[in-house]
Formats: C-alpha cells, sequence, structure tokens
C-alpha cells in the first residue's frame, strides 16, 4: 500500500494526489491499529533483512523485503528492492506494479508512467494496472489520459472504490463538475465514516453554484467530525463558510490551520480576509504581511492537505 504523510496541496482536485494513501488497505482506520500494524511491519523488515542477508540473490526475497518497505512508506528503499526483484521475474504483477507504485509514493511519476507504459503488454489485463498508471498520470495532471486508465481500471474490477473516487477527481478536473458531484455523493454516501470521500465531494460542490454551497458545508463538517482539527479539512470549510460570508465560523479553524501550517500562503491570504470583514484591521495588517513575506520564500506553500489515512 501507499500512504503519504500530511502535506501541503490541495486533496483530490487541484494539485494533490489523495489516492496515494492506500492501495490495498481501508482509508479509515484506528490509531491504534494503525500503532500495531507499525510494530507489525517493523518486525517483519527486520526478520526479512535477516533472511536477505543469508540468502541476497533471492528475487523472492527482496521482493518481500521491498512489498514491506512500500507498507511502510520507504519508497526510496522499495524502489530498490521491488526493481531487483521485477528484474529477475519480470512476469509477476506484484513485483512490478509495486515497483510503480513505489516509484509514484516517491514522487517520481514520470518515470512511473514510463516503466508501466513499458510493461503494458505483459499486465494490461489487471485493474491494478490500470489504476496505478491512471495515479501516476494524475499526478502528472494529465487528467484525460488518467480518466480512461480508471474507467479502465472499473472495467476490470468495478469494487475499486479508490478508482471510482479517483475518476471522480479526473472528471472534476475535466470540466464535469456535476458527474463528478453525483459519483462522490453515492461514495460518501456508501462509506459515511471515512473522510476523505465527503471532504472530495464538498471540494466539488464547493466548485460550483451557490446553490450548493450549502450542501457542500454539510459534508465538510461530516468529514470534520470524523477527523477533528485535520487541518487540511478544517481549511476546506472554512473557505466554504468564507462563500457563505460566515466569517465568524471560519476564523477559528482558520487560526488552526495557520498554527499547525505556519508557511502556508494560502491559509493566510484567507485568514487576513477573515479579519478585514470582521473589523479587525490590524490582525489582517499581520496576515497580510506574513503573505508578503512567504512569496520570497521558495518552494511556494498552498492549502494544507486533509491528513492522509
Amino acid at each position: 500500500m501507499i500512504k503519504r504523510k500530511p502535506q501541503i496541496g490541495s486533496l483530490v482536485f487541484c494539485t494533490g494526489v489523495i489516492a496515494l494513501a492506500v492501495l490495498q488497505a481501508p482509508l479509515a482506520a484506528a490509531d491504534t491499529a494503525k500503532a500495531e500494524e507499525k510494530n507489525k511491519l517493523q518486525q517483519t523488515e527486520a526478520t526479512q533483512r535477516s533472511a536477505l542477508a543469508a540468502n541476497p540473490d533471492s528475487p523472492e526475497l527482496h521482493g518481500a523485503l521491498g512489498q514491506t518497505l512500500l507498507r511502510e512508506g520507504k519508497y526510496e528503499e522499495a524502489v530498490q528492492e521491488l526493481g531487483l526483484a521485477a528484474q529477475q521475474i519480470p512476469d509477476s504483477a506484484e513485483y512490478n506494479l509495486g515497483l510503480a507504485e513505489a516509484l509514484i509514493g516517491w514522487d517520481h511519476f514520470g518515470v512511473a508512467e514510463q516503466f508501466l507504459n513499458a510493461v503494458k503488454s505483459r499486465f494490461d489485463g489487471y485493474g491494478r494496472f490500470h489504476y496505478d498508471l491512471g495515479l501516476a498520470q494524475y499526478s502528472l495532471n494529465q487528467s484525460r489520459d488518467a480518466e480512461g486508465e480508471f474507467r479502465e481500471a472499473l472495467r476490470l474490477d468495478p469494487k475499486q472504490d479508490r478508482a471510482k473516487l479517483l475518476l471522480a477527481g479526473s472528471m472534476a478536473r475535466n470540466g464535469d463538475l456535476s458527474g463528478a458531484a453525483e459519483s462522490l455523493q453515492v461514495l460518501a454516501k456508501a462509506h459515511p465514516n471515512e473522510a476523505p470521500y465527503w471532504i472530495a465531494w464538498a471540494d466539488v460542490l464547493a466548485q460550483m453554484d451557490a446553490s450548493h454551497y450549502h450542501d457542500a458545508l454539510r459534508a465538510s463538517r461530516h468529514a470534520l467530525a470524523l477527523k477533528p482539527g485535520d487541518p487540511g479539512i478544517q481549511f476546506k470549510t472554512a473557505v466554504i463558510l468564507l462563500k457563505l460570508q460566515d466569517y465568524a465560523a471560519a476564523r477559528p479553524l482558520l487560526e488552526h490551520v495557520v498554527k499547525v501550517a505556519p508557511n502556508d500562503a494560502q491559509a493566510h491570504i484567507a485568514l487576513a480576509s477573515t479579519y478585514s470583514h470582521l473589523g479587525d484591521q490590524a490582525s489582517a495588517h499581520r496576515e497580510s504581511q506574513i503573505v508578503a513575506r512567504l512569496a520570497k520564500q521558495e518552494p511556494q506553500h498552498s492549502s494544507p492537505t486533509p491528513e492522509q489515512p
């Protein structure tokens, strides 16, 4: 599976990549379960490294270690191990697709796309292959190509909810906000306890006309109730509140966001506007000065991403 730590960028439909959260595990998991899984993976990695030290030429051991490293989010190391395994067992879908997923997790999207196209003849019948290729293309802002790949992934494996989520994201990027919103509504209702679906739905509704803003707010608040304190969800909720001109409600959310992500220019811009509308010109000026300072820094930062499960 692929996990991503909280990062700067938007959730689904702007520049971020939500599907890098997890490829094979549930989108939502309790903190206790995550801690237990982390400990088990660390133990497994240690055992596999010991076995590999005794038998360094085994592609199966390299592949198994690579898959464990992938699940741990150690993408660069996973690329090395899965690359060795895939080279020696070129017909293994687990090793080749695992290698592509590690490259994506490592932010080497172009390399992942090139690699997947090179092995397409061997794995074209796998839904997972088309999902991974779509994910690489989505990350490269090749939304039209990605939409086709997600559709093919779903044709081969209709139960892939992540492909449905990214298909909706591609549709939204390609201008079909209404179709994306309908798809995300179905997904959100099917996953009532999983915040990513709800915030994705809210995000698309908020891009539509003003008649959808209240529905967007309800969906966003549902996501926030599932993940209280998540700065990305707080930011998106605040943006919707600003659209509804509810500056008093947006203020505490944005104040928390800038504490958690102090170098996020978009959050400071939104907070400056909020203070100005509330008549707090001194605070608005302070936030504007922060924005000016951040504008001189590299790299540029954008709005925080809702925390990945």
